[in-house]
Parts: structure tokens; C-alpha cells; sequence
């Protein structure tokens, strides 16, 4: 939730607290908090008198079950509540993703297809194929079955919950995305990912140095996005603070890693992979912080910096995002995924930007890392910190919204979004189903 979403749902609840609209807000607000014990709590206690007011609860419950990486639960929830409300898009498309994170993608692309179906005049409207593989979740979709034998791998070290064999899996098919999202998920469910043994604590001096580093493609920049990269200077006055444009970029690259690296970086096919590229280099030479310049920094990073050499966000789907990350210099993920990058956009894959060079990319990363010396997992939560998305919260808001968003400088309306803006439509529509507030 955003500054001024918040402010709205603050002067709600001081005019009408009881008010139902007030009440789901709050409920949704407290679980992209984290607050799941109020979410659920507050769940319980919304009246169930009518078939909607049962749909709107069973959808809560599967947002709350999703939040809490429950995604059977989640899918038993979205199930539930489609049947009180059938024609609403957006729970079959989490109904599609849960689906999908449990494995079924036969059962995900039905219920991505019946989403768009039901969304069709939005989609058409604003160029985008009714294609249900045509979105971030399709790309995903397209991934898992792109490999038989590695999604029954998958399938069947998921459903014996063995995490050895989960392990050997991503050894086994590393260009697998969905065997590492798979990983993390399980990782993230079973604690491990939050283990921050104190043992294995050590007082070394800070490992990733006080920079700030951003990108954009141009040296001018629109003026809601220089207010948000703005705040990573005000709430960080002690970090040296630099912004990177194309040219910068590309010399960058040339000067450190020599004419193949500054190759891959002209063959980008968009501003979002030049920036996905280019942030990996950086960290990888200097280390410190990189955000994407849709980010904005709502405290100082001291703190969640202090003691670990990587820190990652994990993303709803179990994936490992890209927007933010802050490591050491020469970290062991940071180069290995850098090495994938180059050697993806130099065989010029069509993949998606997500998967080829963003937090898919990012996740088989890390995945391969932890599986290829699992004795490696002891540093989760300590030299490898991995947060959740409420977990970070208190320093970052991603995803904020800027105008560019309406245009193609949006890689997501470059690969799924073929017209431009239409009359009528506004940068809301344009987000994909999965990233539109309250979905």
C-alpha cells in the first residue's frame, strides 16, 4: 500500500470504521504488513449473511493462505469463493498461480485462461493477447513446461517433501526455473530462510559498503521519478548515492568486464534489461545497493544491511526479486547470475526479461548456489539473508507508481502489451492482473 492508499484508508477509518469496504482495506493492509494473526482474526469476525459477503470472506482467507506460502490452502479458499462469485478475473488468476506453485499447470493455464476470458475487454483494449502463456504468471507457466522430466522430478520431490531431492533436482536441471522457485518456497516454509542462527553470527565489520547505485536509460528523467530516487539519498545521507545512465552503463560494463559484457548490454532488447544486467555488474565490482527507480526508500538501510553479505526480497511467487538487492562486492550469487545474464542475452534468448535476465534468473541463481553445497543453507538468515516482502516493508516500497508505466519505457507493456494507451485507459489498467492493488 502506498503513501497516499494509505492516507485514504486512514481518514476512512476515522468517518466510518464499520463501514465493509473499511474493514476489507484494513484486512488487506494488515496482510502485506505481515500481520496475520489480525488478518485472520478480522476474517473471522466479517458477517457471512449473503452469498457475497461468504465470497469476499473465502477470498481474504485464500490472499491470507497465499501470504503464509499455503498455497493448497489458498487454492481450497479461491475454489470456495469463485463459486460465490464466478465471473471475478482476478481470483481465478490466484487461483491459476496457487494452482501453478503447487505444480498443476495443466489445472493454472485453464484458470489463467478463464481469467483473461473474463477480462477480455481490458486486455484487448490495451493490445495484450488473450493467450493465457501472454503475462509474468504465463511466462512462468511456459517455463514449467518446457521440460517434462524436469517438472516430474519436481512434482515428485515436492510430493514427498523431501528436500534432498529437491536439492538434486536443481543440481540437476539448473536452467529449470520452477525446480528453484520450488526450493526457495520449501526453504521459506520451513524456516529456514529466517533460521538467523546467532552462532553463526559473527561481529565482522559491515560487508556491504555504504552505495547507493540506480539506473536510467537516460540522463534526463521525468520528474516523478526523480522524486522517488530522491529518497534513497534523504533517508541515507551517510551513502554515496550514484545514478547510471545508458552511456555510463555500457562503459561500465566494457571498462570491468571487457567488449563481450558491453556486447550483451547493446543487444538488450529494453531499458529493464539493461538495468538487470548492469545492476549485477556494479554489485558485483563494488558491491553496496541497487534499486530499481519505480523503488522508494522509506528509512535508513543501516540496520537490514549491517551484518549479512547478500540480501534478497522473496516475491509472492516464492521467487527471488531483483528491484532491490545489496551484497558484498564479488558475491558468489551476484556472479553467478551476472555470468548467466551475459551468456543468455549473447545466445539471444526469447524468453521473458522475468525469466531470462530478471527474478527468474535471479532465483535459479540462488537456488544452484544453495543446492550445489547444501551445507551452504546454515548461512540463510545470517550471511544470506533472505526477506519477505512485509519484511521489508519498513524500508522500501516497491512498485510505486510513475507515469512512465503507461508506455513502453514498462518492459511488461513492451513484451505483453502491443497498442499503446488508449482513450479511456488509465496507467491502473495497464498493470497485469496479478500486480493491480487488491487482487
Amino acid at each position: 500500500m502506498d503513501s497516499a492508499a494509505e492516507i485514504s484508508l486512514s481518514t476512512a477509518e476515522q468517518l466510518a470504521p464499520d463501514a465493509p469496504n473499511v474493514r476489507l482495506r484494513r484486512i488487506k493492509r494488515a496482510i502485506a504488513q505481515g500481520d496475520f494473526s489480525f488478518a485472520r482474526l478480522a476474517i473471522a469476525a466479517l458477517p457471512d449473511t449473503g452469498p457475497r459477503e461468504q465470497g469476499r470472506r473465502l477470498a481474504l482467507s485464500g490472499e491470507l493462505a497465499e501470504a503464509t506460502w499455503d498455497f493448497e490452502a489458498a487454492a481450497t479458499a479461491y475454489r470456495a469463493a469463485i463459486a460465490y462469485q464466478p465471473r471475478a478475473a482476478a481470483l481465478h488468476e490466484s487461483l491459476g498461480r496457487c494452482v501453478l506453485l503447487s505444480a498443476d499447470p495443466r489445472q493454472a493455464r485453464a484458470h489463467f485462461a478463464e481469467a483473461r476470458q473474463l477480462d477480455r475487454v481490458a486486455i484487448l483494449l490495451r493490445g495484450a493477447s488473450l493467450n493465457p502463456s501472454q503475462s509474468r504468471n504465463g511466462a512462468l507457466l511456459n517455463d514449467t513446461w518446457c521440460d517434462a522430466d524436469a517438472l516430474t522430478a519436481t512434482q515428485q520431490a515436492l510430493s514427498a517433501s523431501n528436500l534432498e531431492l529437491q536439492l538434486n533436482t536443481v543440481n540437476q536441471f539448473p536452467g529449470y526455473t520452477f525446480a528453484s522457485i520450488s526450493l526457495l518456497i520449501t526453504l521459506r516454509r520451513s524456516n529456514r530462510a529466517d533460521q538467523a542462527d546467532s552462532q553463526l553470527r559473527t561481529p565482522a565489520a559491515r560487508r556491504i559498503p555504504r552505495l547507493i547505485h540506480q539506473y536510467w536509460d537516460s540522463r534526463v528523467i521525468p520528474d516523478d521519478v526523480a522524486e522517488l530516487t530522491r529518497s534513497w539519498s534523504e533517508h541515507n545521507p551517510a551513502w554515496i548515492y550514484r545514478r547510471f545512465d545508458r552511456s555510463e552503463a555500457q562503459e561500465y560494463l566494457r571498462s570491468n568486464f571487457g567488449p563481450s559484457a558491453a556486447r550483451a548490454f547493446r543487444r538488450t532488447r529494453h531499458a529493464a534489461q539493461q538495468a538487470d544486467l548492469f545492476r549485477l555488474a556494479v554489485l558485483l565490482v563494488e558491491g553496496g545497493v541497487y534499486a530499481d527507480a519505480d523503488d522508494r526508500c522509506l528509512a535508513s538501510l543501516d540496520a537490514p544491511t549491517s551484518s549479512a553479505s547478500l540480501l534478497l526480497r522473496q516475491e509472492h511467487l516464492g521467487s527471488i526479486a531483483n528491484n532491490f538487492i545489496a551484497a558484498e562486492p564479488g558475491n558468489s550469487i551476484i556472479a553467478g547470475a551476472f555470468e548467466l545474464a551475459v551468456e543468455s542475452i549473447a545466445r539471444g534468448d526469447s524468453d521473458s526479461i522475468w525469466l531470462s535476465t530478471g527474478p527468474g534468473l535471479m532465483s535459479r541463481a540462488t537456488a544452484h548456489y544453495l543446492a550445489c553445497e547444501p551445507s551452504r543453507l546454515q548461512h540463510l538468515g545470517n550471511e544470506v539473508q533472505i526477506m519477505t516482502t512485509w519484511q521489508m516493508r519498513p524500508y522500501l516500497a516497491h512498485w510505486c507508481h510513475a507515469s512512465y508505466k503507461a508506455s513502453s519505457k514498462n518492459w511488461l507493456n513492451q513484451e505483453f502489451n502491443t497498442r499503446p494507451l488508449a482513450a479511456g485507459i488509465t496507467p491502473q489498467h495497464m498493470l497485469p492482473l496479478t500486480l493491480r492493488p487488491g487482487s
